[in-house]
């Protein structure tokens, strides 16, 4: 993957007298091969792609992509084995799942899907390569000029600067009144079990939300007592608090957290990331009410809810945010305030990594105050779309208002929609699922439109030569 990294760097820029600048990752052991047959057979290709050898398709980053597309690249191609003949078993399924979720965050932020393209093929498919070829240069140059790739490119302004737009408008995390919603007590039987705990000694602390002179803050209570000074709210994500109080604690700490349902999801993908091991950690939830799920997005505000698709809570806001025809101009504009200030990672509590991949030159080139910020937000929401709660911390810590849950949230649909999956609920990840040939739910796998014009992407392509077939 070295190869690969060294490759992105400088891959060109825009339209040169060769053409776009196009990518090829292709797999080693079927796609590189079917290049190689093409070649010998003397194919006439287009001289505006480069190919990059890669051991796996399922090797490929999705932020190795960004890279490609901020550095200058016009069109990706990822090409691996057909369905069902990986070479490393299950690397083209990995790539099918991943790549479609980086389809679906370009496309949330107004980038042309069609600028990414994933393809099977395999040694001997020579004249399919060629016309493989020829069909994505041809579309990647009917592309030109678009502007589409700009947000990816940081080419406005480098110094950070608010635009006449009001974040407000596409910002649909709104504030409390405190005396209407906030600071309410517990419900009492939340309080009785947490009691319980601490008297029993099935936990020695209680991390719960406390009202004190400067507002409500996280407190760790250690005596039944104390626990009537507990309140719920306003809304206050404890599940990062809770995971730095465990981080301190020692082996054989027996903690509960009293929390709402956003953070006892988070707490279980933090388990599922092996987070407190040799520690016991409880969680007593409480439901959000109506108007604070409402204001979130939140599909799923209860435990005991029926789970939902993350479309089913779809505010007006965020619907137009993802729809608007006109939403790379949006993103731009938002994308003019970030300072790059890590607000976002540092309040997630999914971000617990203990050597962050954002921290990497790649992304954060040294001397560049601040760096272009979209790769910088996609490759974060990517890292942890399959774990994100939707529990709006980044976007509450954001100083510039950013709406980045309407990131999040069409990754979060994109998965629910193609495996039914939902983050915090002891689901396997369809990102890391082994793929049976019915897909990782019992469906059939996720289309994607192939260089044949087929959207069964289960079904190879037939040579155009059959005799020279092995």
């Amino acid at each position: 993957m070295k190869d690969a990294k060294d490759a992105v760097v400088h891959p060109g820029h825009g339209e040169s007298a060769a053409g776009p600048a196009i990518l090829f990752f292709a797999c080693r052991w079927c796609a590189m091969l079917g290049a190689e047959r093409a070649g010998r057979d003397r194919i006439a290709l287009d001289p505006c792609f480069r190919i990059i050898p890669v051991e796996c398709a399922g090797a490929v980053p999705q932020d190795i992509v960004l890279r490609a597309f901020a550095e200058g690249a016009e069109g990706i191609a990822v090409l691996g084995c057909h369905l069902g003949g990986c070479h490393h078993n299950q690397g083209n399924r990995a790539a099918h799942a991943r790549l479609s979720l980086l389809h679906a965050a370009l496309e949330s932020v107004g980038i042309r899907p069609e600028r990414l393209l994933l393809s099977f093929g395999t040694a001997h498919e020579g004249h399919q390569f060629a016309a493989l070829c020829r069909d994505f240069v041809r579309q990647i140059r009917e592309m030109k000029d678009s502007g589409d790739l700009d947000l990816l490119r940081g080419t406005f302004s480098s110094v950070a600067r608010y635009s006449g737009q009001s974040s407000g408008q596409f910002c649909w995390m709104t504030d409390f009144n405190p005396a209407e919603n906030g600071r309410k007590p517990l419900p009492p039987e939340l309080v009785e079990e947490a009691g319980r705990l601490l008297a029993t000694g099935q936990a020695q602390y209680v991390l719960a939300l406390k009202e004190s002179e400067c507002g409500v803050v996280p407190e760790v209570f250690s005596s039944p007592e104390d626990l009537a000074q507990a309140v719920q709210g306003p809304k206050y994500p404890l599940a990062k608090t809770f995971w730095r109080f465990m981080r301190a604690m020692p082996q054989g700490t027996k903690a509960a957290l009293a929390c709402r349902h956003c953070d006892w999801r988070a707490l279980e993908e933090q388990k599922n990331m092996n987070q407190y091991e040799g520690q016991e950690v409880l969680c007593l939830t409480f439901p959000c009410d109506a108007r604070q799920a409402h204001d979130c997005s939140c599909a799923n505000p209860g435990l005991h809810a029926e789970k939902k698709s993350p479309a089913d809570a779809l505010s007006p806001d965020l619907l137009r945010t993802l729809s608007d025809p006109n939403r790379a101009d949006v993103w731009l504009s938002h994308m003019q305030r970030c300072i790059k200030c890590f607000g976002c990672r540092n309040a997630c509590p999914i971000c617990v990594c203990p050597t962050c991949r954002l921290e990497d030159e790649i992304f954060v080139p040294p001397g560049i105050l601040p760096p272009p910020p979209l790769p910088w937000h996609l490759c974060r929401a990517l890292h942890v779309a399959d774990r994100c709660v939707g529990c709006g911390a980044c976007q509450d810590a954001c100083p510039a208002g950013i709406p980045l849950l309407a990131i999040h949230n069409a990754l979060a649909r994109r998965l629910h929609a193609e495996d039914g999956y939902l983050s915090g609920y002891k689901q396997l990840s369809p990102l890391n699922a082994p793929m049976t040939a019915e897909g990782p739910c019992g469906g059939p796998p996720p289309s994607w439109p192939n260089f044949t014009g087929r959207n069964d992407v289960s079904a190879p392509p037939t040579s155009s030569k059959p005799e020279e077939q092995r």
